[in-house]
């Protein structure tokens, strides 16, 4: 029996053939069906309706090329996206650290799309009320957040009105878009590199405010892969009063045996040598932030390309006329990468050791415990 022949393909919906029908230019269409240019709400509509009635769908290696050429093109500034500073005192954070290079990425990518970034620190100087009449005066659309602990007056400003991307999690009350630092991966990271280098009893040491958890959430994971001998109980300090903290931390050390650190505490450093423990020495640190930690083993968390991806995102939302909060909000977190230091030194292995009575331990220290296999591997 004879196969019957397919039936031909029907010929692609094209923009100018919505356009005849509609009896408008194509570019017209086009605008409509980005959501650019300035074609009226219901002309907008209209056209949309009858491209998908029509079938319309647009052209892949068309519209990549048009991405293509839009990266390529440097527009001129015609518009500002505001950089919203809650800090009191900025002077920790700016222009050095890792929120100058959030800035600066953020600078980079809103001028390329046609945007200023302005910044505005919100203080007794300029309150949120008076932040508002600001925005509202240079028609600014999208702001980029900053980390920040939530002022008195939070509530009573209108987010509504604006497309808003946040840095990190510690604006929790804010259901807007997140840009991130991969905290849990990048920790992981880090523990697996600190083994790399001869470390064992690997201990982690942090704050106990609810916004450290992703840090200890990537570290309780890649302890569970470890023997249990080796899973060492975090350590999680007040940060409130520097006393209980050197005694919590000496006791710990003590108890626990540690032979490396990671933090994201930047005076761990400055606690450590206060209770008798320079680094480097018996004890390797490694932190979660090389350019904030007070330490240079550790994690690159790559700010800069943070910022760019927090300016990017908010354009995007901008574009598709995206404002107020959602309890469906994305979050993109940007990987980051190992550095090495010397804060944290290579350390040899005891059964690399030709001669192991040439470094004697110190009494409150054990040799470092050798590798044990997983009880599954046994």
């Amino acid at each position: 029996m004879l196969e019957s022949p397919e039936p031909p393909e029907s010929p692609r919906v094209t923009l100018r053939d919505v356009a005849k029908r509609l009896g408008i230019s194509h570019v017209a269409v086009s605008l409509a069906l980005r959501d650019k240019g300035r074609i009226s709400p219901h002309l907008g509509a209209k056209i949309k309706a009858a491209a998908a009635e029509m079938g319309y769908r647009p052209e892949a290696m068309a519209r990549a090329m048009a991405q293509y050429r839009q990266e390529k093109r440097v527009y001129a500034i015609h518009s500002s996206i505001a950089w919203i500073n809650f800090f009191q005192d900025i002077s920790p954070h700016h222009p050095h650290g890792e929120y100058a290079l959030y800035r600066k990425g953020s600078k980079a990518a809103a001028e390329k799309a046609g945007y200023h970034l302005d910044e505005y620190v919100v203080n007794e100087e300029l309150p949120l009320a008076a932040l508002r009449r600001i925005l509202a005066a240079r028609n600014v659309h999208g702001l980029i957040v900053l980390p920040h602990f939530i002022p008195p007056e939070w509530d009573a400003f209108d987010w509504s009105a604006y497309a808003i991307v946040r840095l990190g999690f510690t604006t929790h009350s804010m259901q807007f878009p997140i840009v991130t630092s991969d905290h849990v991966r990048n920790t992981r990271l880090a523990f697996r590199k600190m083994r790399e280098r001869g470390y064992r009893r690997l201990g982690f040491v942090s704050g106990a405010q609810a916004l450290r958890k992703q840090f200890l959430g990537g570290w309780l994971q890649a302890q569970y892969t470890e023997p249990e001998p080796l899973r060492l109980p975090p350590l999680l300090l007040s940060e409130t009063d520097r006393e209980d903290d050197k005694k919590a931390l000496r006791a710990w050390i003590k108890n626990e045996k540690p032979d490396a650190l990671f933090t994201d505490i930047a005076p761990l450093r400055l606690l450590l040598a206060e209770i008798g423990y320079e680094i480097p020495g018996r004890l390797g640190l490694a932190v979660t932030s090389i350019l904030d930690g007070n330490a240079d083993a550790g994690i690159d968390q790559n700010p800069e390309a943070i910022g760019q991806a927090a300016a990017n995102f908010l354009i995007s939302q901008i574009n598709h006329a995206a404002r107020g909060p959602t309890p469906n909000y994305n979050t993109l977190t940007v990987m980051g990468q190992w550095a090495d230091g010397k804060t944290l030194p290579q350390r040899e292995p005891d059964s690399g050791r030709k001669n192991k009575s040439a470094r004697a331990p110190s009494p409150e220290y054990p040799p470092p415990t050798p590798p044990c296999r997983p009880p599954s591997a046994q």
